[in-house]
């Protein structure tokens, strides 16, 4: 553990023990009492920019070293491998007060392993970008540039957070990071308001509660990361949509294997197997020792959990047919003029309400709509078009689909 003066060099410091940056105070967290306090404050607050800086090199979980507080008064520091109770920002993280982070998804991550909760309302500002339609993925970088006309310094993003005590130069960057973060926000937040009042979208939806909707989906998206269990473990591998049933399975038991290793060993999971010798092992539905060190499994790995593998690849060759993962079914080259049309709908509304194309309705969502009803006669939304998007496309997507549907009959 760290003392809370090893953060910061003292001589950086003025007799207050803080920092002036931006005109904007920054000062340590010292101890679990002060947290406490300041948690209780910030429960009031309408609004809190965070931010984290973490190492992830060497281990399954990334290790927090910093996390920073902007209130929209004072920036507060807080070194995680300090002896402090962490789990006080429970309180803050589940209270009304909206948690203002740039993509967010691996620093809500971090922030359960300090918290033990996730946090409740959202408003992530690289979603906020697609909202207002300023670009995809925007990163924080060219959002501020873009929003607050500053160029900021890149030097420290490959810093040493752990180190200690940190640099003058990584206290400004970490301070400045989260005192722009609330800048753009309150940017974002009045574009926001004056796009509902010149392009009001349908329903009385609004686009803040769009934003925090959004939010609320991608804490669940991080939630699920987190636990990684064998399903999400199975679709995030690599090359393996097209594979035979019998090959997915046992994509999806080594898969699940795989993450439940590198978590209980502390290790990326690529370490232990990675995409390809798993896909090459699926297609072969091999599992001697000499062809799994041709896939690619190293030798260490099977000297330690050989055995194991073997009996997972084993297991899952012996999986009933009925229990076998359904194909990927691509697209049906006759219904490609039905997807064109839900298509050319998303953009047509989007373009309507000044909303990124993509934000509003992902191509391959209505790729897996059509293709349910052109195959099962459904019309099902995707869940990752329901909420406020289905709300906004219901009409003119459930036309389409209804159509194809009775075409179909």
């Amino acid at each position: 553990m760290t003392s809370s003066s090893s953060l910061i060099d003292n001589q950086n410091l003025d007799s207050n023990g803080a920092l002036l940056i931006a005109d904007v105070t920054v000062s340590v967290i010292k101890d679990s009492e002060q947290l406490a306090s300041l948690v209780a404050q910030w429960c009031q607050k309408d609004w809190l920019a965070l931010d984290t800086e973490f190492v992830r090199r060497d281990t399954y979980r990334a290790i927090p070293a910093l996390i920073q507080f902007y209130d929209g008064e004072q920036v507060w520091l807080l070194d995680p491998q300090q002896d402090i109770d962490l789990t006080l920002l429970a309180q803050v993280f589940e209270s009304d007060c909206i948690q203002v982070l740039h993509s967010a998804a691996e620093d809500l991550g971090v922030l359960y392993q300090c918290s033990g909760v996730w946090i409740n309302r959202l408003q992530d500002t690289q979603i906020g970008m697609a909202l207002l339609n300023l670009g995809q993925s925007v990163g924080y970088q060219k959002m501020i540039e873009a929003l607050l006309a500053i160029e900021l310094d890149k030097d420290e993003t490959q810093s040493d957070w752990l180190a200690r005590p940190l640099s003058k130069q990584q206290v400004q960057y970490a301070a400045e990071d989260v005192i722009h973060l609330a800048e753009a926000w309150q940017i974002q937040s009045q574009k926001m308001q004056q796009k509902d009042n010149e392009l009001p979208l349908p329903n009385q939806l609004q686009r803040q509660s769009c934003w925090l909707d959004d939010g609320s989906k991608l804490v669940n998206r991080a939630k699920a990361l987190h636990q990684m269990e064998e399903e999400l473990a199975f679709e995030r591998v690599k090359g393996a949509k097209r594979l035979h049933p019998k090959s997915l399975i046992i994509v999806k038991k080594l898969a699940g294997w795989r993450e439940a290793l590198a978590q209980k060993s502390n290790v990326p999971k690529g370490r232990i197997l990675n995409d390809k010798s798993i896909v090459e092992i699926a297609m072969r539905q091999k599992s001697d020792r000499a062809f799994l060190a041709q896939a690619g499994v190293g030798s260490s790995l099977m000297k330690q959990f050989g055995d194991e593998l073997i009996e997972v690849i084993e297991q899952a060759k012996a999986v009933p047919d009925q229990e076998l993962p359904e194909r990927y079914v691509l697209l049906p080259k006759d219904a490609s003029g039905w997807l064109k049309r839900c298509h050319q709908q998303v953009e047509r509304k989007a373009f309507k309400l000044d909303m990124d194309t993509t934000l509003l309705c992902r191509k391959k969502d209505l790729q897996d709509m059509v293709t349910t009803a052109w195959l099962s006669r459904k019309n099902e939304w995707p869940i990752e078009v329901d909420g406020w998007r289905q709300q906004i496309l219901q009409d003119d997507i459930s036309e389409i689909v209804d159509q194809l549907i009775a075409d179909r009959s």
